[in-house]
Order: C-alpha cells, then sequence, then structure tokens
C-alpha cells in the first residue's frame, strides 16, 4: 500500500473589515456571507465551501476559546471543491446545522484529503453532525495533525462511498515533536463497508512512541467508542475499520462492527523509512466492550501485524454459512522462510524494542530463534510486552483458537488467552472529551470464555 501524503495548506481566503459588535451580523465582504453573533461566539455559514472557508479563517483570527461554526442547513447538501482548512490552536467547534438531519458534504478534491485539522494539546477541535456522502482523495477525508493529548473530537458523522480512509491521524510529513496526536472519535458510522482510519504516531516525536512507555489504560491513544461499522458481507469490509503504523496506539471499546475487522502494520510491508527507521509497525492497542458480527466466512476479527494488545469483554457472534477461524491472528511475516511477503529481510536498530512483532519480543535472548540483529550486542535483552485476552464472549466455532497465526508467536510467552493483564485499569468511560465519566474497571478472566 502506498500512501502519499501531503499537505495543502490554505491560505486565509477572507480579507474582510473586522466589525466590533454583540448582535448578529452578516458578511458580505468579497462576497461571503456568514453571519456571526460574537455574544454567543457563534457562526454560521450557507454551507458552501467558499462560505465555510472563510467563516473558519475568521474564527481562527479571533484567537480565542469556545467559538462554533454551523456548517448550512438541516439536510442540506453542499460540494467542496478543495481542502478545508482548520488550523485553530483554540478550543473550537465545527458543526452541522442539525444533530440528526445532517447536513450532507461531498468532496470533489482528488489529491491530499478533504479536511485538515491542525490541533493543539489540549485545545481540542470538534468536528460533529455531518454525513461524508462521497470523496475522491487518494488518501483520506480527514487529516488531522498536532501533537498531545485532547487534541480532537469526531463526534456524530457518518461516512459513506469513500474510496480511502474516513481519517488518518497523523501522517509522514508531520512535524510535531509532541507525541499523538490523541483524541477521541464517539458515535460516528460506516453503514456500508470501507477503511474507517490509519492511525500513526508522530514520526518525529520526541522520544519517538517505541522509546517512550506502554501507556495503558491513559489518554495517550486516539480512542473510538460508541461507533457502528457494517459492510453488506465479510469481502466488503477486508479493510476494515483499523489500521496503523509507526507506532500508533489507538483504543476501540464499546463499538458494533458488521463483516469488519480490526487490522494493523507490521515492520515488514514497506521499505524503512529514511532507510533506517522501522516506521511500519503499530505500537500498543486495546480493544474491549464492542460487539462483531459475521454473516459469512471470517479469517479474522483483529489481525495484529506488531506491537501488542489488550483484548477483553468482547462479543462476536455469527450467523448463516461459514467459518471464523481466530478471534486474534498475529503474523510476524520476518520469522517466515523467504519473509513470506517480504522482498528481503530486514533488521532494524539496535535501540528499537524487539523486532516489533506481535508480543513485541521475547523474553530471553538466548533462547531466541528468530531473525538476529546484528547491530544488537550479545545478550542484549529483547523487549517483551506480551498480548493479554480474556472474558471474551465467542458465540461461533473457531478453527484454530482465540488466537492464530505464525507459529513463532507462542502462547504464554507472546501471548496469554483467558488470563488479564497484570495492573492493568481500563481508561475512564466515557472519555472525557464526550463529557462526565465514570472509572471503569477490567474485569476478572472467567474459567472459560468459548462457547
Amino acid at each position: 500500500m502506498t500512501y502519499k501524503t501531503q499537505r495543502h495548506k490554505l491560505r486565509p481566503v477572507w480579507r474582510g473589515v473586522i466589525l466590533t459588535v454583540s448582535t448578529v451580523f452578516a458578511i458580505v465582504t468579497s462576497g461571503y456571507c456568514f453571519n456571526t453573533n460574537s455574544a454567543s461566539k457563534t457562526v454560521s455559514t450557507d454551507g458552501s465551501y467558499t462560505d465555510t472557508a472563510a467563516a473558519v479563517a475568521s474564527v481562527a483570527n479571533k484567537n480565542e476559546d469556545g467559538w462554533t461554526v454551523t456548517i448550512g442547513s438541516p439536510g442540506g447538501a453542499y460540494t467542496w471543491p478543495t481542502m478545508l482548512d482548520i488550523t485553530i490552536p483554540h478550543v473550537v467547534t465545527i458543526q452541522g446545522a442539525s444533530s440528526t438531519d445532517r447536513p450532507v458534504i461531498t468532496v470533489n478534491a482528488t489529491t491530499g484529503f478533504g479536511v485538515f485539522i491542525s490541533a493543539t494539546e489540549g485545545k481540542a477541535i470538534t468536528l460533529k453532525d455531518l454525513r461524508f456522502d462521497s470523496w475522491k482523495t487518494a488518501n483520506g477525508l480527514i487529516l488531522i495533525y498536532g501533537g498531545g493529548d485532547d487534541c480532537f473530537r469526531l463526534t456524530n458523522l457518518e461516512f459513506t462511498r469513500g474510496n480511502s480512509f474516513c481519517v488518518w491521524v497523523s501522517a509522514p510529513a508531520a512535524t510535531s515533536t509532541k507525541p499523538g496526536p490523541y483524541g477521541l472519535i464517539d458515535h460516528c458510522s460506516i453503514p456500508s463497508g470501507g477503511a474507517f482510519i490509519f492511525i500513526r504516531d508522530n514520526p518525529s516525536a520526541t522520544p519517538n512512541s517505541w522509546h517512550r512507555p506502554m501507556s495503558w489504560g491513559t489518554k495517550h491513544a486516539v480512542y473510538i467508542e460508541d461507533c457502528s461499522f457494517s459492510a453488506p458481507d465479510p469481502r466488503v469490509g477486508v479493510w476494515g475499520v483499523t489500521d496503523g503504523d509507526n507506532g500508533g496506539r489507538f483504543v476501540v471499546r464499546h463499538c458494533s462492527l458488521k463483516n469488519m475487522p480490526l487490522g494493523t502494520h507490521g515492520p515488514d510491508s514497506q521499505p524503512l523509512e529514511n532507510g533506517q527507521n522501522p516506521n511500519r509497525s503499530i505500537l500498543q492497542v486495546e480493544v474491549m466492550h464492542n460487539t462483531f458480527m459475521a454473516t459469512g466466512p471470517v479469517d479474522t476479527f483483529f489481525f495484529l501485524r506488531g506491537g501488542t494488545a489488550t483484548v477483553f469483554d468482547n462479543t462476536i457472534n455469527r450467523t448463516g454459512e461459514g467459518f471464523l477461524n481466530t478471534m486474534i491472528k498475529t503474523a510476524f511475516y520476518r520469522a517466515t522462510p523467504g519473509n513470506g511477503v517480504c522482498p528481503v529481510d530486514r533488521f532494524h536498530p539496535a535501540d528499537y524494542l524487539g523486532t516489533q512483532q506481535p508480543g513485541c519480543g521475547v523474553i530471553d535472548p538466548n533462547t531466541y530463534t528468530g531473525p538476529k540483529d546484528p547491530k544488537k550486542p550479545a545478550g542484549a535483552p529483547w523487549g517483551s510486552v506480551p498480548i493479554y485476552t480474556w472474558n471474551n464472549h465467542i458465540n461461533a466455532p473457531l478453527n484454530f483458537g482465540q488466537v492464530g497465526g505464525t507459529p513463532f508467536v507462542q502462547p504464554n510467552r507472546d501471548y496469554f488467552v483467558d488470563k488479564a493483564r497484570p495492573n492493568y485499569t481500563e481508561f475512564v468511560y466515557p472519555h472525557p472529551l464526550q463529557g462526565s465519566s465514570t472509572a471503569g474497571m477490567a474485569p476478572n478472566p472467567p474459567s472459560n470464555t468459548q462457547k
């Protein structure tokens, strides 16, 4: 898979005179007609690209928290010919005119992205109450830049008929030296299949994700919760809900997934970026309280090609005929003769955690039987952060057990079934960016979870 990521930064398009009144007035300068209420910090647009872009630029110039831009009218349909740039280092909301009769946006741009969000830590930009009916951009619809926690919230969005990822978090060209960007995606939906999100950690973060401690049960991740993803059949959902690399960290919880699996990149799928950095593997995934449904043959609901995971309290149901091979499928192509799908073997710098395979490595270098990293000194330890899975309710026969895949990934070393991750506590639910939260605790593992 090739990604051609570019940042197409728009220039401010409004050059109107600043008016200092507290009542509602209409801006007609340069043909724009958005309305501003300074007292309530609200701006409303006619839904067109030019008017919406001008309104967003005017809010950016105010240099204040708490503004809301409302797009269009309930049920309105609008076509945007190019990317909407939301670069605002403040708390701001960009919303459709109705949460139930959402305006419909079609993006006709063919390069770059359709919506660019440049966010700041602790200054969440919220995009909500819109339906994106189609988009032609090759990389994705929404690109989120920035760094740190609480950067963004996407909520009550529906995505249909796009030809690329709905959301991309960070990118190869991202320059922020902070981790992330981390934020929340909630109450969003894909009703008819497609790829939802590609998640990576900022490549310029200092230190980068593979040199920072694991962050289980914290807000240091991209959270996807209370969402619904559906495809007509398992083949249509082959891309799945998630993908990611470059030490990405994400959580999927309280979601409904029909014929759409989760997936990640490993370190073996693409050439190394800059000739040396192993940027092709995810690092940390938490999956809990979700319902998976299959209406036909399914290989797996979670394809983990790198990094590690915490998976508990999920329900898997199946209707109709067909097989279900495994709940979690691991892959370590570098341990396969000829590297499996890899054209060449790749050994990573010695200071990276293991070789980024599922489970992040093995404990004892003296018993390690996989590919050797010639840059590691003799006896150097390999990191070990195993996969843990427990309390999952599987209402379908499994051909290869709850965890399957490459023989290199071994039970009770790289993964543990029906065993809770030691010292783990789930992060508060709902996520604080949704509003009030109550503490969530991981349930104890049962004696038998397979049905």
